[in-house]
């Protein structure tokens, strides 16, 4: 390799393949390339059964023999093997699509244990191979892609079982393991805020990725970190840290780190199996569950237990760390606990894994706990988890976020809803948060600044990541995340919760319902909808004339409010409807599902207001119930119909609601244009800052 050069990655890759866009899902663009890649490897795999030159590249690690690990024959392995260094070599420009297989083995080292099974396999398998490889070769769709190709579960999203029936296995397998591609651009925002919070050199830092897949968060870590100055060669070698359950997966990572470090050394000086070899030696293949941070106490007869019941120091599975991870990041299995034999090493190592907790309790509880639990006094950490780490009330998330409480430093939360886009692209529609931590030698407390539920269009997700902003809190989250933006949405979030109001003093009875039902309801009941998005669907009985023609009425549960008097129905629509009781939900919930917790604990209520404020209300919510009825908003989904009430329409009207509520819970008359803008932001997903624009320019709370 001496006297090589290729020019960096940047340079290389004009076109980002790697990131999701409108019109652009990053599983589709993948499965160009890893689909002809999955047929080469089982036609290699077939060749190579039963061969006696079958030398692993790289010795099993400590926890391999755990019953966890994903299994995979050294067969299949090989010609994984041998694919990733011809797609490497192409990438990097050393060979071309009509290369074959033995010289991209030569290429990777000519002393390569590969090289003898390969001329064991018949010719004619090694040319199908080749039929395969070489129609998708292209550099610079390989350099932007190449851990999704190398990741061996291939297309298992809801878009792609829709699309083809027969990739729900691949689905199923992915869903079981809690694995997801994660695009570019999220993982690169997650190094940079990580590593912008840690005052280390780069070249000292240890970065750890407990659950690596293929390496796409040690990449962003490696480009961000050469962004800063450092040495590429060092980093790959001496400061980045993964594990993972997948054989593959951990040996795919060092193939992306060989790449990226080629891509950016001006000159290697060893062979490219040399530098693997280096690399992969700081990667293992374990549950990254049975680690304990290096200062842990001692168990006795730890080592004498079954294997899969082991845990193990963190520096003895890593002696090149030393010690501990300064930063850990990533993406954790989004799977269950599961039947597992360490059940009881859980429990008692983890306190989001209480000893009552079931098998379907969440994994990935746990692997945040590592994050604090495994990192050096000074450290930082970015995790990317599901939305409920902010709303949950199970056991685990109030586990979580104590434990957040208990820890110093700085966290900062940012939240990302589904809709229009969704963050992991539109074949895996989920809501998400960023969790990122950082801890220095004076941090005696627990800082928390939080973030809204952001919405954002495909064409938007560039400006949406660079332009979070968050707001610190200082109450408890022990029993929720809010999600908020600005100091003013903290203040009245505080204001409001501390007068002790609530809507259970206006509600005689809560119960669950039917839209059916709804027709010949009692007219104190006021129904709520189980699912929202841009509004609150909230109304009163409807008269008949708005019950939709077309098919069977929507079976989904609706919550009933009795109230004891007709006023009190209309005071409790109004409320409901208002601009605060959106802001509220959005804040408290999900984004999508109303609970009836948040109708129970709503923190609006009849204490709040006087008798003329009450009266006032009553009437308000009388008038536009009347509005209302004129704008109903039906809809069919699989031949069942739907009606709901969107107040978000009669703004003027709503807002007169927000006025009467800002005047009697003492909020600062400028909220109703924070509304305003709130409500622009989360219905037509803009930014705050364009969102704001929209709103009056002038509004008085008289």
């Amino acid at each position: 390799m001496s006297g090589f050069t290729v020019p960096q990655c940047a340079e290389r890759i004009s076109r980002r393949l790697s990131i999701p866009r409108r019109g652009h899902v990053l599983s589709t663009a993948t499965e160009i390339y890893a689909g002809p890649l999955r047929t080469a490897v089982e036609l290699l795999s077939i060749g190579l059964k039963g061969a006696s030159t079958l030398l692993p590249l790289h010795q099993a690690g400590l926890t391999e023999t755990s019953h966890l690990i994903i299994p995979r024959s050294r067969a299949e392995k090989a010609a994984r093997h041998i694919c990733a260094q011809w797609i490497l070599g192409v990438s990097l420009g050393f060979l071309t699509e009509d290369s074959d297989l033995n010289e991209a083995l030569i290429w990777f080292d000519t002393r390569n244990p590969l090289l003898a099974a390969l001329h064991a396999i018949q010719p004619q398998t090694v040319k199908r191979v080749l039929e395969n490889l070489a129609p998708v070769a292209d550099p610079i769709a390989f350099a932007d892609l190449l851990p999704y190709i190398l990741d061996p579960h291939g297309p298992g999203s809801r878009l792609s079982v829709m699309r083809n029936a027969s990739t729900k296995v691949a689905r199923a397998m992915r869903r079981a393991h809690g694995v997801f591609y994660t695009p570019a651009d999220v993982a690169e925002h997650m190094a940079q805020s990580a590593l912008d919070n840690i005052d280390l050199s780069p070249n000292t830092l240890r970065v750890f990725d407990p659950a690596c897949g293929t390496g796409v968060f040690l990449r962003a870590t490696l480009c961000t970190l050469h962004a800063q100055g450092a040495d590429p060669l060092h980093i790959v070698q001496n400061c980045l840290f993964g594990m993972d359950i997948d054989p593959w997966s951990v040996d795919g990572t060092a193939y992306v780190l060989l790449h990226d470090a080629i891509s950016l050394a001006p000159e290697v000086g060893v062979s490219p199996g040399s530098l693997w070899q280096s690399i992969r030696c700081n990667l293992a293949v374990g549950d990254a569950l049975s680690l304990d941070p290096s200062r842990a106490p001692v168990r006795p007869r730890l080592f004498d237990l079954p294997h899969e019941n082991a845990r193990f120091c963190i520096a003895d599975v890593f002696p090149a760390m030393s010690d501990a991870p300064n930063v850990i990041i990533g993406n954790p299995p989004y799977a269950a606990v599961s039947s597992r034999a360490d059940i009881a090493e859980l429990s008692a190592a983890f306190s989001t894994f209480p000893a009552r907790c079931s098998l379907s309790a969440d994994m990935h509880p746990l692997f945040f706990e590592q994050m604090v639990r495994l990192s050096a006094p000074e450290a930082a950490g970015a995790l990317v988890l599901p939305l409920s780490v902010a709303f949950s009330t199970g056991q685990q998330y109030q586990a979580m976020r104590q434990l957040i409480e208990q820890t110093a430093g700085s966290w900062r939360f940012s939240f990302f809803d589904r809709e229009p886009h969704a963050l992991f692209g539109e074949d895996v529609k989920t809501r998400n948060a960023i969790i990122t931590w950082n801890r220095n030698a004076f941090d005696r407390t627990s800082r928390k600044m939080t973030g809204p539920l952001l919405k954002w269009r495909g064409d938007d997700r560039a400006r949406m990541l660079h332009g979070i902003r968050h707001t610190e809190l200082h109450s408890s989250i022990v029993n929720g995340i809010p999600k908020l933006s600005g100091s003013l949405q903290a203040d009245a979030l505080d204001s409001l919760t501390a007068q002790g109001a609530n809507l259970s003093d206006l509600v005689r009875s809560f119960s669950s319902t039917t839209l059916e039902r709804t027709f010949v309801g009692d007219r104190k009941t006021v129904f709520v909808g189980g699912t929202a998005y841009n509004f609150l669907n909230v109304f009163v009985r409807p008269p008949a004339r708005l019950r939709p023609e077309n098919g069977s009425l929507s079976t989904n549960t609706m919550h009933g409010l009795s109230c004891a008097t007709i006023d009190d129905a209309f005071a409790v629509l109004a409320l409901l409807s208002s601009g605060v009781a959106f802001w509220l939900w959005h804040t408290l919930g999900d984004g999508f599902h109303v609970s009836r917790s948040f109708l129970e604990d709503f923190p609006l209520g009849p204490t709040l207001f006087n008798g003329v404020a009450f009266e006032e209300l009553s009437s308000v919510g009388r008038s536009l119930w009347q509005s209302l009825q004129s704008c109903p908003v039906s809809s069919v989904n699989r031949g069942r119909s739907s009606l709901s009430f969107p107040a978000s329409r009669l703004r003027d009207q709503q807002r007169e609601i927000d006025q009467i509520i800002i005047r009697a819970s003492g909020l600062s008359a400028i909220f109703v244009r924070e509304l305003d803008s709130f409500i622009n932001s989360v219905v037509f997903a803009m930014p705050p800052s364009e969102a704001d624009a929209y709103a009056p320019e002038e509004v008085f709370v008289g």
